[in-house]
């Protein structure tokens, strides 16, 4: 029996289309080209008309403005003063600050959690280059070590 271990498992090999003869990347959906091509012209028409409705009071339209138009933000700017990290022990006053604002009301649980991802990130990339210092200061010591023998 033939040993299949070195062999791929699956319908696709990476890299090749499973529908080589679909269409091409760029393309656009035909029902997209159509609904623009009727649409042409008439886009703002419609959209005023849609914003003069919602004026008047109309729920449905009121909804579609807002959630179309001027959909909601996914994201906002977080007005907190941050310690400055420099080092591993900073990174302790920043997430005590995090805790702090939340515990207020300062900021929201999810931000909290996003600053703390953040800084998290950060404390890596200090450790990173500290441990990176201390490592060059090592191989330059055992040079000197080994040059004065």
């Amino acid at each position: 029996m033939p040993d299949k271990t070195d062999e791929k498992q699956g319908k696709f090999r990476k890299g090749r289309s499973g529908n080589p003869l679909g269409r091409p990347r760029g393309i656009r959906n035909k029902a997209t080209i159509t609904a623009e091509a009727l649409f042409e012209g008439e886009i703002e028409g419609i959209c005023r008309k849609t914003i003069e409705e919602a004026k008047r009071g109309n729920i449905q339209a009121i909804k579609l403005v807002l959630d179309r138009i001027l959909p909601p933000k996914k994201e906002s700017p977080i007005h907190i003063a941050l310690p400055l990290i420099q080092n591993p022990a900073d990174i302790l006053k920043a997430t005590q600050h995090i805790v702090t604002s939340v515990g207020r009301g300062e900021i929201t649980p999810g931000e909290g959690e996003a600053l703390s991802r953040i800084i998290d990130v950060h404390g890596k990339a200090i450790e990173m280059h500290e441990f990176e210092q201390r490592l060059k200061s090592l191989e330059e010591r055992q040079r000197n070590n080994e040059k004065s023998q």
